[in-house]
């Protein structure tokens, strides 16, 4: 399959594209609204194409599907065509290989692409998308509208930023090694809380060790689990852990590429193996429990449980967060004596949903639509509401919406999916080996970083 790809893609870079590049005429109006002037697309049919997996993916909802989420989606499209005097459609295709060579040889009519950051970095390899960085409408460096450049990093190949996605869509967004704890089994066994620990100065590794094995009972007729795991992601924990003492995955170098800190860093040594002596307590498990991500947790047989949050849909790691009471709250990890107290650094690794613009688009027009579309996508009010709905269904500490909401925006994208993996299962059978005792950090990732720094050397 690999073969496959990098055979289209090279097909694709010898294909002549020069006619794509060049200056389009901009024939359009602008619309005075209140002195707020808006382009005026003059009735054209703006066309999407997407790789949809999912309702929620669709620009348009289908005409079937009757949520509350639907019909405000289908007034906010309503709203634009309004706005901007124009007709939006959208197709989908499946097919990339397909997508590529349309885009390639001018054959395609689609004006944006809407899909995963992972797909579209593949068409970037094949130079066939725009950059926003050259685009004279939409600023990626206003980060009020367009997030941070850590969230940018899912949608950057090579410096070139061939994707965008409105700050206020990202919403509580995928970040790794969020904790989720039982307050009422922690409790049980006359312990504080995480979040009592943390008010006090106290959450932190050297706290964390004998705190793990005290909220667990090994011997009971059904364990119960200091924590435990999301179910074959078992590397989350060593990574969580080296990032909770202040190091990271991968950093951006002066030079515009990027450096495996992971692999030269003392305090990922240093917090690797620590984590590695926090395992061999025989508290910690995967939470494999009936086959699910966090059958463990959901039936109280863990005090602690760590995974991945997906509060966009409101789960952790697939448990619906509706289903929680009052006595589970969020944490973050303990802290690291080399990290700041207080300050998480967390990491995400799965593809983002992004807007891109194919080359055989024109970037000026597309980039004054988007610019509209996405300013339209959320009004502050409807942030604030969607908030408040969060909270009152899903939460039962209003801290904790904030918290996650922090988290998410924050993190750093892990392993730029796009150009590591290959790699990345290799990464994370080290951390695993390096936490279950195999080898030591040293020696785990001095045998990983090589390859590692080969294919980031190939980026410059």
């Amino acid at each position: 399959m690999k073969k496959f790809i990098s055979a289209i893609i090279a097909m694709v870079l010898t294909v002549t594209i020069t006619s794509c590049t060049a200056e389009a005429p901009h024939l359009l109006n602008f619309i005075d609204n209140n002195e707020e002037y808006t382009p005026d697309f003059s009735g054209r049919t703006i066309i999407f194409g997407l790789r949809s997996f999912g309702e929620g993916d669709l620009i348009i909802p289908e005409t079937t599907t009757n949520t509350v989420e639907a019909d405000e989606q289908r007034a906010k499209v309503n709203n634009i065509k309004k706005l901007l005097n124009c007709n939006i459609e959208q197709k989908i295709q499946e097919d990339a290989s397909v997508i590529v060579g349309a885009i390639a040889s001018q054959s395609t009519d689609i004006d944006i692409y809407y899909g995963a950051s992972y797909d579209q970095s593949q068409w970037c390899k094949a130079g066939i998308l725009h950059d926003f960085r050259e685009n004279d409408v939409i600023d990626i460096t206003d980060e009020s509208r367009w997030g941070t450049e850590k969230r940018q990093q899912a949608m950057t190949y090579k410096g070139i930023v061939f994707g965008i996605l409105p700050q206020n869509a990202i919403g509580i967004s995928d970040a790794t090694g969020i904790i989720l704890t039982n307050d009422h089994k922690i409790n049980s066994f006359a312990q504080p809380t995480p979040k009592e620990l943390f008010e006090n100065g106290n959450w932190t590794f050297d706290y964390f060790k004998d705190y793990v094995v005290s909220v667990s009972d090994m011997n009971a007729s059904t364990p119960i689990y200091g924590m435990t795991i999301a179910r074959s992601q078992e590397y989350i924990l060593p990574l969580t852990a080296a990032l909770a003492n202040g190091s990271s995955m991968l950093n951006p170098t002066d030079e515009g590429n990027y450096e495996f800190t992971l692999g030269k860093d003392p305090k990922a040594v240093y917090a690797l193996d620590w984590i590695s002596e926090v395992y061999q307590t025989g508290v910690i498990a995967d939470d494999n429990y009936n086959d699910t991500f966090s059958g463990y947790f959901s039936n109280g047989l863990t005090s602690l449980y760590i995974g991945t949050t997906g509060v966009g849909t409101a789960n952790l790691d697939g448990f619906p967060l509706r289903e929680l009471n009052e006595g589970f709250s969020f944490i973050s990890f303990p802290y690291g004596p080399d990290a700041e107290y207080g300050k998480t650094n967390s990491t995400f690794f799965i593809a983002t949903m992004s807007y891109a613009i194919p080359v055989s688009s024109d970037a000026h027009d597309m980039g004054l639509f988007l610019n509209e579309f996405c300013k339209n996508s959320m009004s502050e009010e409807e942030i604030l509401l969607k908030k408040q709905n969060y909270i009152e269904q899903y939460f039962h500490h209003p801290e904790d919406y904030d918290y996650i909401y922090e988290i998410g925006n924050g993190s750093s994208y892990m392993f730029l999916l796009s150009e590591l993996y290959e790699v990345h299962g290799e990464i994370q059978d080290s951390l695993t080996s390096v936490m279950k005792g195999n080898r030591s950090a040293t020696e785990s990732l001095d045998k990983i970083t090589p390859r590692v720094e080969a294919i980031l050397d190939n980026l410059k």
